[in-house]
């Protein structure tokens, strides 16, 4: 994925409800934090201590059902982090639809001016953002509190990350596009990296996903990781192999021709016995 240090760029996921937004943000938070870099992480949605509970299990890789089971050992981590990490990872929730980005910027100026340093802004979620102005359009004001948000990271010189939710079609395909967006296409326009994430029915069943890097303008784009392993629960996301967009289509070809000839041959078997 992209680096952690290219100060003023934005980084958005795009996926489906339910998919795993949330998990993907914690992930890439997570990892930054371990990296050395200062990430303030916003969320809306979650309970506190479930965002934590998410963070420990990174550390330790016990399943957050598990962790009151092993609370020796994830205390033991905890404090050896604490100790040995002269970086910060500071989470903080907010009230959903209540806080505009000009509030959100204010927050951070004042953590800034208390001495926590931030290198990286995790925002889970974008579309929980109110607009800063009604614009009369409800895409025009999507699109201006995503520019907001770049405007900001450019600003306070941080690394920017945050998710939106695909629109219906984006719940049963094969692959999200950035014009499965909902709402203001004017979102995608401003990232600078765009990542989808999609999951058949099979695929949640499996604990895989498909992602894909439908935009970047700091690397190569149109690249897809099919049949990742995606585990919600453990927050292990595990990219093996890729393709490019017109690859992956040529498997599906490859796939549904495969399947075709199966069914023919079951027929001639068919034919046959009879």
């Amino acid at each position: 994925f992209p680096s952690h240090d290219k100060k003023g760029e934005l980084g958005v996921i795009l996926a489906a409800t339910s998919v795993g937004k949330s998990s993907f943000l914690t992930k890439i938070a997570n990892n930054a934090f371990n990296l050395g870099f200062n990430v303030l992480q916003i969320f809306f949605e979650d309970n506190p201590k479930v965002i934590q509970r998410k963070h420990f299990t990174l550390w330790t890789g016990i399943a957050p059902d598990e962790l009151p089971n092993h609370k020796d050992e994830v205390i033991s981590r905890v404090e050896y982090i604490k100790n040995n990490f002269k970086n910060n990872l500071y989470i903080k929730k907010l009230a959903s639809d209540s806080y505009s980005m000009i509030q959100i910027k204010s927050m951070i100026r004042k953590m800034i001016a208390d001495g926590n340093k931030i290198d990286m802004i995790v925002l889970d979620y974008i579309d929980c953002v109110v607009p800063d102005k009604h614009l009369g359009d409800e895409w025009k004001s999507e699109g201006s509190v995503m520019r907001s948000y770049e405007a900001m990271c450019h600003e306070l010189g941080v690394v920017g990350w945050t998710a939106t939710q695909g629109n219906r079609s984006s719940i049963s395909s094969e692959i999200v596009t950035t014009d499965q967006m909902g709402g203001s296409i004017k979102k995608a326009q401003v990232g600078h990296v765009i990542i989808t994430v999609a999951k058949t029915l099979q695929q949640k069943e499996s604990g895989l996903a498909t992602i894909a890097i439908t935009k970047s303008r700091i690397g190569k784009d149109g690249v897809v990781f099919e049949n990742c392993k995606f585990d919600n629960a453990m927050l292990e996301i595990d990219v093996e192999s890729s393709t490019t967009f017109l690859g992956h289509e040529e498997n599906q070809e490859e796939k549904r021709r495969q399947r075709m000839k199966e069914l023919m041959d079951k027929r001639k078997e068919k034919q046959q016995v009879n």
